[in-house]
């Protein structure tokens, strides 16, 4: 074990290494990871920096990893010299190296998985294995980073091991940072990064935060003790991707906006991204209860960081959170142009499924939404483990536009889906169970099928009062679907009026124009307030025209007449 001095050392060239991996600096990145390797072979921090700066290398000179596969299906490998080393600029490499091998023992070859975490991490391909473990680089969509992502082999172990992490996660994961905890330095910063990263571990990878909360509390405490503003803005940053995971939406907005009076009184050279999973957070919890001004406004600085930084993942985080805003106001104008600008940096498929709502809402050429599904590759889903990679709130937004457009295909596909990865355990973390928990509700109720409607509109229910979909769906307008379902009309209309409110108060036009002829519809059945129908849409007619929903003006009755 490293002495403290020595561990201080290591913790010196990891920081560095971060900051080099974020501007893609990969030699300078290589090079610190060199440095702690050679005193701490066993480090997996440097191990999967090194092999997420050896994934850069290799990929495309832009200065950004590469995004999949190449177009004849291939996963691109990298280059390397005869001595065994990566090619720098102005070397040649012999020949291509082959993919490492994913074949186990007794050479029985084993599939590359699509993701892991329910769709969490999406694999971009294997960098290498050993004899315990393979590597891949995957992309964390939560945090959007990439990360070097090591898997134990299961050959050989008994079935009540074999839960790949995350999709099935990995049992023992917790069990490693934990530890880590126990050989870390007391009170130092080494014990600090170890609290809270086995903190993260324990809350988001096992689902429980109970759990978690004393390793979370003992690296708060040290960051105060310590003094250290560099620990204490990790472990400000990892506590808000932990609240916002658990839905604590108030406590994300807090903080949200307590950090955007600290950063607007900072010069634009004294910012810097570590705070990345409080402030996209902070930004999400805003925006889930109606504050998408101030959201905004945090996601608009906080997108110059990361300009002014090269810091591309932190860029990509709040491009999303600046077209969540655009969505959910209906400045389809804005929406429009972002979207290119986040392709450029994180793919096109990153960013495809807002795309798609954006098309759902102002469009009604069906051509144009299969051409734009086909170009995405959305629709290319032969089987549910097809939707593995998206992930929970991706799923979530296709069965959104699948209610918007009619499509019942996105409606099956995300609910089906869905219904497996709810089945995980250990159990998914919140955000994601709630996410899914829309797609499920959207399918049932696209069928009438009233089996778990009450069920869900019970687990549902803490979302009345925000966005249940950040960005495109209101809590109570999905209460109200499932307790009409269930037929308990009363405390539908409760929720319709509860939901209508809400959007107005928070300028949720393009929501508020949605919510009403549903309750319109509900009012029909029911052969209930024929003037009421009217009026709600006479309403919801007047937003669709000025907004250019187009597909919302298809769907109301008294529009087509």
């Amino acid at each position: 074990m490293p002495t403290e001095r020595v561990q201080r050392q290591i913790d010196a060239f990891l920081d560095d290494a971060e900051a080099a991996l974020r501007s893609r600096d990969w030699d300078a990145a290589l090079e610190c990871m060199r440095a702690v390797l050679s005193v701490d072979p066993e480090n997996e921090d440097a191990l999967s920096f090194k092999g997420m700066a050896e994934a850069g290398r290799s990929g495309p000179r832009t200065g950004s990893l590469p995004d999949g596969p190449s177009e004849d299906g291939a996963a691109p490998s990298p280059q390397v010299l005869p001595d065994g080393h990566l090619p720098r600029d102005g070397e040649k490499s012999a020949a291509p190296s082959p993919q490492p091998s994913p074949e186990g023992r007794g050479g029985k070859s084993e599939e590359v998985p699509a993701s892991f975490a329910g769709g969490r991490y999406v694999v971009e391909r294997l960098l290498g294995e050993g004899g315990k473990k393979r590597v891949y680089l995957a992309h964390d969509v939560t945090l959007d980073r990439d990360v070097a992502f090591g898997l134990i082999k299961a050959e050989g172990l008994e079935v009540a091991d074999r839960v790949p992490f995350p999709a099935n996660r990995l049992i023992g994961h917790s069990r490693v940072t934990g530890r880590a905890v126990e050989l870390a330095p007391t009170d130092t910063v080494g014990e600090a990064r170890s609290q809270i990263r086995h903190g993260w571990i324990v809350a988001i990878s096992d689902g429980d935060l109970e759990m978690a909360t004393p390793y979370i509390e003992r690296a708060e405490e040290l960051a105060s003790s310590l003094g250290d503003t560099e620990i204490a803005t990790l472990v400000h940053g990892q506590q808000g991707a932990i609240n916002g995971n658990y839905l604590k939406w108030e406590e994300c907005a807090i903080a949200g906006r307590e950090y955007l009076r600290k950063i607007a009184q900072m010069t634009p050279n004294t910012r810097n991204s570590r705070t990345s999973g409080l402030a996209i957070f902070g930004c999400m919890g805003m925006t889930a209860l109606g504050d998408s001004k101030t959201s905004e406004t945090l996601a608009t600085l906080e997108l110059a960081t990361g300009e002014r930084t090269n810091d591309r993942p932190h860029m990509a985080l709040f491009y999303l959170a600046l077209i969540s805003t655009s969505l959910v106001t209906g400045n389809w104008t804005k929406a429009r142009g972002m979207p290119d600008r986040l392709a450029g940096i994180r793919g096109a498929k990153f960013v495809a499924y807002r795309k798609l709502i954006l098309e759902a809402q102002t469009t009604v050429n069906s051509e144009r939404i299969d051409e734009f599904v086909s170009h995405t590759g959305l629709g290319d889903y032969s089987s549910v483990g097809d939707l593995l990679n998206q992930g929970a709130r991706n799923v979530a937004l296709l069965a959104v536009a699948g209610r918007i457009l009619g499509r019942q295909d996105f409606l099956e596909h995300a609910g089906e889906y869905a219904r497996r990865a709810l089945d995980l355990r250990p159990p998914l973390a919140p955000l994601a169970r709630r996410q899914l928990q829309v797609s499920v509700s959207l399918d049932m109720i696209s069928n009438r099928d009233a089996s778990h409607a009450r069920e869900l509109y019970e687990e549902l229910l803490a979302s009345s009062g925000m966005m249940v979909n950040v960005d495109s769906l209101s809590g109570d307008h999905l209460l109200g679907l499932l307790a009409d379902l269930s037929g308990e009309s009363s405390v539908a209309a409760g929720h319709f009026e509860a939901a209508m409110v809400f959007c107005r108060d928070a300028g949720y036009r393009p929501e508020l124009a949605w919510t009403m002829p549903d309750y319109a519809e509900m009012l029909i059945s029911n052969d209930d307030d024929r003037e009421k129908v009217g009026e709600l849409q006479d309403e919801a007619i007047d937003i669709a025209t000025e907004l250019g929903m187009k597909s919302l003006l298809e769907k109301v009755p008294a529009a087509q007449a």
